[in-house]
């Protein structure tokens, strides 16, 4: 027993160096992997930062892209609806032109019934004289009883704003 005492110390010893050896390797394993948990740690945390930073880039320029499209939607509408107007002033101009050359057309149809004659009109010169000038109009229409110019049509008065004598029909 004695014996056996002196090499069980001895195996001992060297289960304990072994144990201690085998310790060592896996206290170096687990420093390794501890170091390469916090290294994938520290790069996917950088990861996260970088797709949220990406993430609110992308979130400013969606919101730009949603008042751009905002904006060109209402410019869309203004235009939509000044092509209407347009439109519509297009189809008025159209519809006032047809009955402008329906009308001319039924005036030129009255009109070669219509009398010509002669217009007589009082007109005073720088000196005080008067005297009398024949002046022939191309006639517009019969109105009660007299013959009226076109610029009397027009406006009511002869070119120079004096007003016309105007001859009745017999």
């Amino acid at each position: 027993t004695l014996r056996e005492s002196p090499l069980a110390m001895e195996l001992d010893a060297v289960l304990a160096s072994q144990l201690d050896y085998q310790r060592s390797l896996y206290e170096a394993k687990l420093r390794d992997f501890a170091e390469q948990q916090r290294r994938s740690l520290e790069d996917f945390r950088s990861r996260v930062e970088q797709q949220a930073a990406q993430k609110r880039g992308l979130e400013a320029e969606m919101l730009e892209a949603q008042q751009e499209q905002r904006r060109l939607e209402r410019r869309a509408s203004a235009a939509q609806q000044s092509k209407a107007k347009v439109a519509e002033e297009l189809e008025f101009s159209k519809e006032m032109n047809r009955s402008l050359l329906a009308n001319r057309a039924e005036m030129r149809r009255k009109s070669s019934g219509l009398c010509r004659t002669w217009w007589w009109r009082r007109r005073s010169g720088r000196r005080g004289r008067s005297g009398r000038r024949r002046l022939k109009h191309r006639l517009v229409s019969c109105a009660r009883g007299g013959c009226v110019s076109a610029a009397v049509a027009q406006t009511g008065r002869d070119i120079d704003g004096g007003s016309l004598a105007v001859r009745k029909k017999k």
